[in-house]
C-alpha cells in the first residue's frame, strides 16, 4: 500500500521541489519567507499541521515546523531552506533556478535540488505516510519536520535550528538530516569554533633589541604555530566503533 502511495505522489513531489528550487532563497541575499510560504501551502493540501516560528525581528525568516500524529515527540527530521549562492549565472548549463527536468537524465536540477530542498520534499511527503500510518493504527506519537533558515551562514545561526533546540520547540530520540545520497550517515565527529586573538610587539627589524630578540613579537607567525599546533594535536577522545581515528584540520577565518 506504501508503495503504491509513495509511486502516485511522485509527480506531485516533482512539481513541489521545482516551485522551492524557482524560489531564490540565497543565504545573505534572498530571505527563506516565501520558502516557507510554499512549504506551508503543500502542508495544507496535505492536511499536515505546521507552525511558523520566527526569531525577534527575524519575521522574514521564518522557520516552518510541521508534526505528524499527536503523542510525545519521538523522532526528528531537519532541512534547510536556504542555499549557496550561484555566483556567475551565465556559466552555468542550464538556468540555476528555472526548477526544471533534465530530458537526458530524467532529474530534477536547480540550486537547492539536492541541498537541501529536495531533501525537505522528501520529509515533508514521508510525514504525509506517516501521519496516515498514525491514523490507521492509533499511534500514540508524533514525528517532526524542521525546515530551518540561515544554514549556509556557516551552520551555527542563532535564528534557525539552534533557536528550536533551545525553546525546546523541536525535539525527539534521533533525528535525521535530509541530505540527498544513497549513504546512510550515523553521526558527525565534531566541530570546534574558536576565537584566538594574537598580540604582536612593534619594533624596527633592523634594530639590535630585534635581532637579539630582546623585543618584538610576530603576531602572524606565531598565530600560523598556534594553528599547525593545533592541527598535530592528539586528541584524546574516547573511541567509537564507527570512528575509530579523528585527525584535525584547521580552518582559519576572519571574525
Amino acid at each position: 500500500m506504501t508503495s503504491k502511495i509513495s509511486s502516485s505522489l511522485t509527480s506531485s513531489m516533482a512539481s513541489f521541489l521545482c516551485d522551492l528550487i524557482r524560489i531564490r532563497s540565497v543565504c545573505g541575499i534572498n530571505a527563506e519567507h516565501f520558502v516557507a510560504q510554499r512549504i506551508c501551502v503543500e502542508c495544507q493540501s496535505l492536511k499536515l499541521k505546521y507552525d511558523l516560528i520566527s526569531a525577534p525581528n527575524e519575521e522574514h525568516r521564518p522557520n516552518v515546523i510541521v508534526t505528524a500524529g499527536n503523542g510525545p515527540s519521538k523522532f526528528l527530521f531537519v532541512g534547510h531552506m536556504d542555499t549557496v549562492n550561484v555566483e556567475d549565472e551565465t556559466q552555468w548549463s542550464f538556468p540555476p533556478f528555472a526548477g526544471i527536468i533534465d530530458d537526458k537524465t530524467q532529474r530534477i536540477i536547480g540550486r537547492g535540488s539536492c541541498d537541501n530542498k529536495g531533501g525537505i520534499v522528501c520529509a515533508l511527503y514521508t510525514l504525509y505516510l506517516l501521519q496516515q500510518l498514525i491514523d490507521e493504527q492509533n499511534l500514540n506519537v508524533s514525528i517532526q519536520l524542521a525546515c530551518v533558515v540561515d544554514e549556509e551562514s556557516g551552520a551555527c545561526s542563532s535564528i534557525g535550528v539552534r533557536y528550536l533546540l533551545d525553546r525546546k520547540l523541536i525535539s525527539g530520540s534521533g533525528a535525521i538530516y535530509v541530505y540527498p545520497g544513497t549513504n546512510v550517515t550515523i553521526g558527525h565527529r565534531g566541530l570546534l569554533r574558536l576565537a584566538i586573538d594574537v598580540k604582536g610587539e612593534n619594533v624596527h627589524t633592523g634594530s639590535v633589541e630585534w635581532n637579539t630578540k630582546m623585543k618584538g613579537a610576530n603576531a602572524s607567525t606565531t598565530l600560523a604555530r598556534i594553528l599547525i599546533a593545533l592541527e598535530d594535536y592528539a586528541w584524546n577522545n574516547d573511541k567509537d566503533p564507527s570512528f575509530p581515528n579523528l585527525t584535525l584540520i584547521v580552518t582559519p577565518g576572519n571574525r
